[in-house]
């Protein structure tokens, strides 16, 4: 096992000449020589990850602030260590944003945002792989969270075209944490219903019952206390953080109670939310980088299986990283209308659906950087439908828990699963309470920020110049 040095991004370097190029000497070489084996033709295998480590480390310690080589030791730091290893990476590249934006390497935008896009590349194929994850710990998933965060605000201030770090953002939140799985969820509330003989029963007048298991489950989101004179920014932290805490939910909703309208609807919230315009296109091809070779195939795959619990999985699990991938919405709603229980649950995506084309007109039109359409024709073809409707009717009752039985379990709903619904039910209560406070908060810190720019445009006009 390595050494994983988290505070290479902020560690001082010795002074070179003038005249010194870190990138021309032999470190540097040696590292290239071994990222160029993913890309080249000729090179056998996947490059010697534990020595791209050392070299990366070495180079950072002693020759240059590198963006690249931070993504490089990153990835290497990945396949070597994991989450460990992801973690200390992560610090590493968030620290150099932090304190060396302006002087690191290379000094390029453009060539930075092309770095980013292959760690995101390297990222979701170590994630997408099959391998099993090692889950991190609670606190350091939050680390690591957060330091994507920082990464991601600054980018925010200096590239005005979308980069891949929001899709890094949230591939990451789906890392898997300790105990926070829905089989550990089940498990404590289960030793309740042992003591107690019964669930607590929810009252129309009092609301749920609150009790130990359920306030401080692993997916419980606390509400935060926030004031009316908290900044934007940090609202809008606060809300990163609670479309981050749904993302296990959520996946673990689709997974065992698919008939519930809910889950696909918070996944579109927290996908689509924070888009406010189309990207930018040239000739109708933008920057976004487009879903793997692997990716299609497996929803192509799933779409002509005929398995709908699969493909319905499958497509929710991707739009978090592939939200312009518009087929994923039509994967989903041809699973999900092909199961009679679940004509509610189809109703949304197409209603959420529509409404992200309302907004963005001319969205299924665009095509990724290699020129795969956002919306192949079947896709283009079920989109035309449903503008083509004035309304979609989504039932009330599609947003209720369920009481029946799933369609692909047999049998009576067990106890250890009513209760794991319960406190997802109580979960994403929370979530979603907690963003409607801080969207409300939000709203009126910028009424106020438009209030003051008012005045202060009124008090420089002429009439109120000194004569």
């Amino acid at each position: 096992m390595q050494q994983l040095d988290s505070e290479l991004g902020q560690c001082a370097i010795a002074s070179h000449p003038a005249d010194h190029d870190p990138r021309e000497g032999e470190l540097y070489a040696a590292l290239q020589a071994e990222i160029g084996r993913l890309s080249s033709m000729h090179a056998a295998g996947m490059p010697d990850w534990p020595r791209v480590a050392l070299l990366a480390q070495r180079y950072l310690r002693e020759e240059a602030k590198d963006f690249s080589v931070a993504c490089w030791l990153l990835a290497a730091w990945l396949y070597t260590e994991q989450g460990a290893g992801l973690v200390a990476g992560s610090r590493v590249l968030a620290d150099l944003h932090r304190y060396a934006w302006d002087e690191m390497l290379p000094p390029r935008l453009r060539t930075r945002r092309n770095q980013m896009e292959w760690l995101a590349e390297q990222i979701e194929r170590f994630m997408a792989a099959g391998q099993d994850l090692f889950p991190l710990e609670a606190e350091a998933h939050a680390v690591l969270l957060a330091d994507w965060r920082v990464i991601d605000e600054i980018w925010q201030t200096r590239d005005d075209e979308m980069s891949p770090v929001m899709g890094i953002l949230r591939r990451l939140a789906q890392w898997p944490v300790q105990d926070a799985g829905l089989d550990a969820q089940e498990e404590a509330v289960v030793a309740t219903l042992e003591k107690t003989e019964a669930l607590p029963v929810a009252s129309p007048a009092t609301g749920p019952v609150e009790t130990a298991e359920t306030r401080l489950t692993p997916f419980s989101v606390p509400r935060s206390d926030m004031d009316d004179d908290v900044a934007p920014e940090a609202l809008e932290r606060a809300l990163d953080q609670v479309m981050d805490a749904m993302a296990g939910p959520l996946e673990a909703g689709v997974k065992l109670y698919p008939q519930v309208a809910l889950w696909y609807r918070l996944n579109r919230v927290r996908v689509w939310s924070g888009i406010e315009q189309a990207p930018p296109a040239q000739q109708g091809v933008t920057r976004i980088p487009a879903p793997q070779e692997r990716q299609r195939e497996q929803l192509a795959q799933r779409l002509a299986g005929g398995e709908q619990h699969a493909l319905l999985q499958y497509a929710e699990a991707q739009l978090p990283t592939c939200r312009f991938w518009l087929d994923l919405n039509r994967a989903a709603h041809v699973a999900l209308h092909a199961l009679p229980e679940c004509q509610a649950a189809a109703s949304v995506v197409a209603r959420e659906t529509s409404a992200l084309l309302a907004r963005l007109p001319g969205l299924e039109r665009l095509a990724f950087s290699d020129g795969t359409p956002f919306a192949d024709d079947e896709t283009r073809h079920w989109l035309a439908g449903l503008m083509a409707q004035s309304s979609i009717d989504v039932s009330a009752p599609g947003n209720a828990f369920p009481v029946a039985t799933p369609a692909h379990r047999t049998g009576p709903v067990p106890a250890q699963a009513t209760a794991g619904m319960v406190a997802l039910a109580t979960a994403l209560a929370g979530a979603t309470a907690q963003a409607e406070s801080a969207q409300t908060l939000l709203a009126s810190a910028l009424s106020r920020l438009h209030d003051s720019a008012q005045q202060v445009a009124r008090y420089a006009s002429p009439e109120h110049q000194p004569s």
